[in-house]
């Protein structure tokens, strides 16, 4: 057994030197090393070497678990604190390797073979370059190149132990510092994020100044992020149960008439507030934005019901305006609202107030009210869905415009994603050129918008042709459906992706040129209204791209619970015997394959008003495989999978555009760790994560005992 787990961190070791090697030498660390997690500390790219040591120790350490625990014993033993030398000795060669590196990199010019072998990341690897002159002093073995080897080897060695002790620990206290180690690094690689969303005056800059320090975390906010994280992974199991009894003792003990209060003059402080972002102006008004008094020192409620009775009454100046021609009166309606709903809420704490006293005060023992089981889950479900939607509504004004760019993009590919999820999740129909659908719709809104491209000159409102772009996509999904009838698995996934292609080299060639514009595209796509709102740049297309999600949302979520869902969900397990109990495959997979263009197209026809030009390049493969790729990361069949994929593939580099270079290899690295650890997807539908983790179960069962066996047969012949 010992030689075994020897073995074993040896291999690991191994793996961990070759990860590291292969970082370095595509020039993920010199490139990451311009970026602080923690400012004058550690650079990302010394961040990344850290971890792979502190990841080959903790994975080595998960491998000797699974050694000593065999899938035929009935009694687990929990790995001992000597086991964590193999650890250590995974660090050893993974140090190793990365000094075989170093010596390499002084001795020969590698840099005409691999462009990346650069003297900026010789330094970094002697631990020398991206930390500051007082870090370097307080490095052990002083500087040049054989006490930079050493520090490579030690530190590797004391992280691959780090790593392995952490394994050993209880799963609470391991997940709260994994998190927080996690939690540091997000952070600090979401710096010039956080500077848009924090740094504005108030108590958002102060808070600011205190987390970030130049381009990353400060120390203290680094602290404070690990103290913060630990105190909520411990007690996030306590916060269900906390909401839980809020919401009891509000249901119980406030009259009904003073909820429904509230929550009217809640709502519509907000609906005038989002009106307000709309119509009037990109930011929300404060609360109680223009009451005299009320936000000075000197409060003067005689002011504030002047200045509300002045603005309620005033004349529209015009109609031309639209929402801006009532911005005295919507001002004023909002700090009446808000008011309003102020005061209910000191009411109803000063009445949940006096209720405790009278209750402590009490003679009889009682215990705190308890609504009826059913009125308890009713009313929690509500206050839910409407802080929900609060949240959701309130967004762009809060974040501002770049990360409301972000969640665009991330809308757009949530709108396909669950049109592709139809095809591929539910029906089981393997669809490499599902950007085609997404191109028609994009082509099609353009074409019937645009006075340049319009068939016959008739220029129609966004509104007025998106159901002419439905149908005309939904028509190409049974023109593409149609020849693949026949075909199944790798071959439907050539030939869609062949159509997928096909689609974009139409919108090239000279023939269609005269409506589709060939290479230089379509220009002067118009903007999309409604009413008196126009909807240009990303603050105001969210609530579209919002509003969309949802719908295809709601369809899809309809769509897999009903009839036309169970058969494609016969098709997708086995076609042959769905075909045997009489489910007509060849209409449901019609019948797919226009349901996803039908969504797709919505998504196609937003991207086109919001861009105003679309050019065919733009509808490459690649947004196929990154739309097929949130289905996998997020899992397949799985709706609100799609959303976390989404967020995964799409919103975390449109963050990090900086290293925008390394976004396909991240996609790749991303695809192969999901199968390997998670194949059912970050949050899989409850029928596939079950199948698939009873076959990896009964595959793992299988290896371990083989394993087993070899390794008892090797000790024998010893």
């Amino acid at each position: 057994m010992t030689n075994s787990k020897l073995k074993l961190g040896i291999r690991m070791g191994a793996y961990g030197g070759v990860a590291t090697i292969y970082l370095c030498l595509v020039g993920i660390i010199e490139t990451f090393s311009d970026r602080d997690i923690i400012t004058g500390i550690i650079s990302l790219g010394h961040t990344l070497l850290f971890l792979t040591a502190l990841v080959t120790g903790y994975l080595n350490m998960q491998q000797v678990d699974k050694l000593i625990n065999p899938a035929h014993q009935v009694v687990e033993k929990a790995p001992k604190p000597k086991d964590t030398i193999h650890s250590a000795v995974a660090g050893i060669i993974t140090g190793i390797s990365l000094v075989i590196l170093v010596l390499v990199l002084d001795r020969f010019n590698i840099r005409d073979m691999l462009v990346n072998a650069s003297p900026k990341l010789f330094e970094l690897l002697l631990l020398e370059k991206g930390v500051t002159p007082t870090m370097v002093s307080l490095l052990p073995f002083g500087q040049g190149l054989a006490a930079g080897m050493l520090r490579l080897v030690v530190f590797s060695t004391v992280l691959g132990l780090v790593g392995g002790t952490l394994y050993l620990l209880p799963p609470t206290r391991r997940r709260s510092i994994m998190l927080g180690i996690a939690m540091v690094v997000l952070l600090g690689l979401l710096s010039d994020l956080m500077r848009i969303a924090l740094n504005k005056p108030g108590w958002s800059e102060g808070f600011y100044k205190l987390i970030y320090t130049g381009r990353g975390l400060s120390s203290q906010g680094a602290v404070i992020t690990l103290v913060a994280t630990a105190a909520i992974t411990s007690a996030w199991r306590y916060i269900p149960d906390s909401y839980t009894r809020v919401i009891s003792v509000i249901t119980a003990w406030l009259p009904t008439w003073i909820r429904i209060t509230l929550a009217s003059l809640l709502s519509v402080s907000l609906l005038l507030r989002l009106a307000w972002f709309l119509g009037i102006e990109n930011v929300y008004p404060p609360i109680l934005p223009d009451c005299p008094g009320l936000i000075t020192s000197n409060i003067s409620l005689t002011n504030c019901t002047e200045w509300i009775s002045q603005g309620l009454s005033a004349p529209q100046e015009s109609t031309e305006g639209g929402l801006a021609s009532s911005a005295p009166a919507v001002s004023a309606a909002i700090t009446l609202a808000d008011s309003l709903m102020l005061l209910g809420i000191a009411a109803s704490i000063f009445l949940l107030l006096v209720r405790t006293v009278q209750m402590s005060m009490s003679s009889d023992i009682q215990k705190w009210p308890a609504p009826p089981l059913q009125k308890l889950e009713r009313a929690q479900r509500l206050v839910t869905l409407y802080l929900g939607v609060a949240a959701l509504l309130f967004i762009p004004g809060v974040v501002g415009v770049y990360p409301s760019e972000v969640l665009v993009m991330v809308g757009l590919y949530v709108v396909m994603g669950l049109g592709l999820n139809i095809v591929v999740g539910m029906a089981g129909l393997l669809d490499l050129g599902y950007v085609a659908f997404f191109a028609v719709g994009a082509y099609s809104m353009a074409v019937l918008t645009t006075v340049d491209a319009s068939v016959g000159g008739a220029q129609l409102s966004f509104w007025g042709a998106l159901p002419l772009v439905v149908v005309i996509t939904g028509i190409a999904g049974l023109l593409v459906g149609a020849p693949v009838l026949r075909m199944r698995g790798d071959y439907l996934a050539i030939v869609t992706l062949g159509f997928g292609e096909i689609a974009r080299f139409l919108a090239l060639s000279d023939w269609f040129k005269p409506a589709l514009g060939g290479a230089q595209g379509i220009i002067k796509i118009p903007d999309i209204h409604i009413g008196g709102v126009e909807f240009v740049g990303p603050q105001k297309l969210y609530y579209l791209i919002l509003v969309s999600c949802l719908i295809a949302y709601f369809i899809t979520a309809r769509l897999k619970d009903s009839r036309v869902g169970r058969a494609w969900g016969a098709m997708r397990e086995d076609e042959q015997v769905a075909d045997v109990m009489g489910v007509n495959t060849t209409a449901y997979k019609l019948l797919a394959f226009a349901m996803g263009a039908l969504i797709a197209s919505v998504s196609g026809a937003i991207f086109a008003a919001k861009l105003g030009t679309i050019y065919p390049h733009s509808f490459n493969v690649q947004v196929s495989i990154t739309a097929l790729g949130l289905l996998i990361v997020g899992g397949i069949g799985s709706l609100p999978g799609v959303v976390v994929g989404a967020f995964a593939l799409v919103g975390l580099p449109e963050l990090l555009r900086e290293f925008s270079e390394y976004r396909m290899l991240f996609y790749g690295a991303a695809m192969v760790i999901m199968m390997l650890v998670r194949p059912q997807g970050l949050l899989p539908s409850a029928r596939r994560g079950h199948k698939l983790q009873g076959n990896e179960r009964d595959q793992d069962d299988w290896m371990r005992i083989a394993a087993e066996s070899e390794a008892a047969g090797s000790e024998s012949s010893g």
